[in-house]
């Protein structure tokens, strides 16, 4: 008995081991970052080597722990070896997407990602090691994002400016969201095969908002990710990673207390009414289950958080914060039926995601028809309804710009919800016909609009290919920037510029001419630099010839000049300062070219109609030259 319970002892001090070994591998790896890549103020920054040094020396000595005691349970040993060989497929699957997503690692981050990774580098260039650098610095663009940014900022201080670091970053959370999606479904699928568990992470894995909007920076796409985490915690009943992912989960954007709370009524309902037990028991058992208080706790967490800043509804900054009922308001609640029924298109029909509402219903009806004949599915899925569920009401009912991103989440619970009914409800060749032919629809859609449905219900945006949808309230007006992030495709306008702006180049300087105003329109060419608030400018790197976030001996400024400024430039005479510059015609404004080369010929020498194609769009251009 004695031999038994040291055994029971080293098991439940692996796991602690194991946990703490995660947690604290993340602070360690912000501060040894910092220090080691200079980026920061040398203000404090020897003073706190020390602390970098302790953290990272236990977050190894964890990690010895958890080994040597993996090592000296054989039975650890042997379960480890089996499961190397029995994840084979999940290996493949990890491997093909990360594939898929390393050709996004230094794709250009633009309006929204493009200001969330200038305050990231900028709070990385002005972090002093201080605790009051680190709480103004990391809140990014006035969100609660003190546990999303650091996590990406150790990616930043490697390659400042230069986005890949980041996106490495992305990419190993990206597919460790993957791993933890591949075991949920293990929990939830208790008779599925390890080959169909590895199809079914492969189909959600290419989910389009999910593969194509990864190289997108922005906290929405990392609260799904952390969402994911804390399911995954809870399921494998690792409290102490619960309680610290749902901690970041808050701390990475206003929806993050939403979810948790969403997981808390979750926990309580499904503890009160799991299990046939007299009542007091129950109540007993609610208490006693130590996810809701490791969920419990992010929540209060948050709430003092919010408290600190202003009071109990200070949930984001004052410019952003409305915390009222108004129908007809912005950034408010309030039940706005055109905004509801956009948001609803989003999640249940966007993307193919009708598919897997038509899969959802058919197994409701076999259900009712069939009970008998259908398989038991874990209860574990109700906690994941409970968060989805929680953040679907919130993101109805708070009225704000209609954007896709928002979703994300919300999208990865309806496809495990939909991949959990095609395995509990269809069988044999049918079952794996759905799979595969989702998996190629999905992965197309990731990359071009093909998608009937949404292309009937969605209003398109011109291309000059396939066109592509614009996620936002119909009857309003958000310009064409995040509200045409749903997929891949709206990069190609990156790539398009890029070619264009070397015909504008002049030496010290890329002047671009656009048909639109130097500001809104103008954030198409050289950032969200209109907003004099967030100084975030693009550069051209003459040697890589391409636009970029950091500033040194290559790189030049970019001139975009707008109508408006167009004319003032030539009443102040300062169009000779203009010697070469490039007009170019973004498909989705629909200017008339014709018209608009007239107004400018008394002023510019206008080269030959040129055009950039790609199969997911096109863009003309025309060199010029002052007269």
């Amino acid at each position: 008995m004695k031999g038994c319970k040291i055994k029971v002892q080293d098991v439940i001090l692996r796991n602690i081991a194991g946990q703490w070994a995660v947690i604290c591998f993340f602070p360690a790896a912000f501060l040894s970052a910092a220090f080691v890549s200079g980026m920061g103020l040398d203000t404090h920054r020897f003073r706190h080597l020390a602390a970098a040094l302790v953290l990272t020396a236990g977050t190894v000595a964890l990690g010895l722990v958890w080994v040597i005691l993996s090592g000296k349970d054989k039975g650890c040993r042997e379960r480890f070896r089996k499961k190397i060989s029995s994840d084979r497929y999940l290996y493949a699957i990890l491997f093909v997407s990360g594939i898929l997503r390393s050709f996004s690692l230094n794709v250009m981050q633009r309006w929204d990602a493009g200001e969330y990774y200038y305050r990231l580098g900028t709070a990385c260039e002005n972090f002093d090691f201080t605790w009051e650098a680190f709480f103004e610095q990391f809140r990014l663009c006035g969100h609660p994002t003190l546990g999303f940014a650091p996590i990406y900022a150790i990616g930043e201080f490697f390659a400042p400016r230069r986005i890949w670091g980041m996106e490495l970053v992305n990419l190993t959370l990206t597919l460790a969201a993957i791993f933890c999606i591949y075991r949920i479904l293990e929990k939830l699928l208790l008779e599925c095969d390890n080959r169909r568990l590895a199809l079914y992470t492969f189909l959600i894995s290419c989910g389009p908002l999910f593969l194509g909007t990864f190289q997108n920076f922005n906290p929405d796409f990392g609260i799904a990710l952390f969402g994911v985490f804390v399911i995954y915690s809870c399921l494998y009943k690792q409290y102490f990673l619960m309680l610290f992912w749902g901690c970041v989960v808050v701390q990475t954007k206003e929806t993050g207390i939403v979810m948790q709370a969403g997981l808390v009524l979750g926990l309580v309902l499904y503890s009160f009414f799991g299990r046939k037990l007299p009542v007091a028991e129950r109540v007993r058992g609610v208490f006693k289950n130590p996810a809701v208080w490791a969920a419990g706790a992010s929540v209060l967490f948050q709430m003092g958080y919010m408290k600190f800043i202003g009071g109990i509804t200070s949930w984001a900054s004052k410019e952003q914060q409305k915390f009222v009922w108004d129908n007809e308001g912005m950034n408010c609640f309030g039940f706005r039926a055109d905004f509801i029924l956009t948001k609803l298109g989003q999640l249940f029909l966007l993307n193919f995601n009708w598919i897997y509402l038509a899969v959802i219903l058919t197994g409701i009806v076999m259900l009712l028809l069939y009970r008998h004949k259908v398989k038991k599915v874990s209860g574990g899925i109700f906690l994941l309804w409970a968060v989805s569920g929680s953040l679907l009401l919130f993101l109805n009912l708070y009225i704000t710009g209609a954007l896709a991103r928002y979703n994300l989440f919300c999208d990865l619970a309806l496809a495990i919800t939909g991949v959990v009914v095609i395995e509990i409800v269809f069988s044999g060749k049918i079952r794996y016909f759905i799979i595969v032919s989702c998996v190629g629809l999905m992965l197309l859609q990731s990359y071009i609009t093909v998608d009937p449905v949404s292309l009937a219900v969605f209003p398109h945006v011109e291309t000059g290919r396939a066109d592509m949808l614009y996620m936002h309230i119909p009857s309003e007006d958000l310009g064409y920037v995040d509200t045409i992030v749903y997929n891949y495709q709206y990069t190609f306008i990156d790539r398009a510029l890029d070619k264009c702006f070397v015909e504008g180049f002049q030496g010290d300087a890329v002047n671009v001419v656009h048909f639109g105003d130097s500001y809104g329109d103008g954030s198409q060419f050289g950032g969200n630099w209109w907003q004099d608030w967030v100084p975030y400018k693009l550069r051209w790197d003459k040697k890589e010839e391409k636009r970029v976030h950091y500033k040194n001996e290559n790189t030049v400024r970019i001139n975009v000049f707008g109508e408006e400024w167009l004319n003032i430039w030539f009443e102040e005479g300062k169009a000779e300062e203009m010697k070469a510059a490039v007009l170019i015609f973004l498909p989705q404004f629909e200017y008339d070219e014709e018209a608009c080369l007239e107004q400018l010929a008394p002023f510019f020498e206008i080269g030959e109609k040129q055009t950039y194609r790609s199969i997911l769009g096109c863009v003309n251009y025309y060199k010029l030259r002052t007269k």
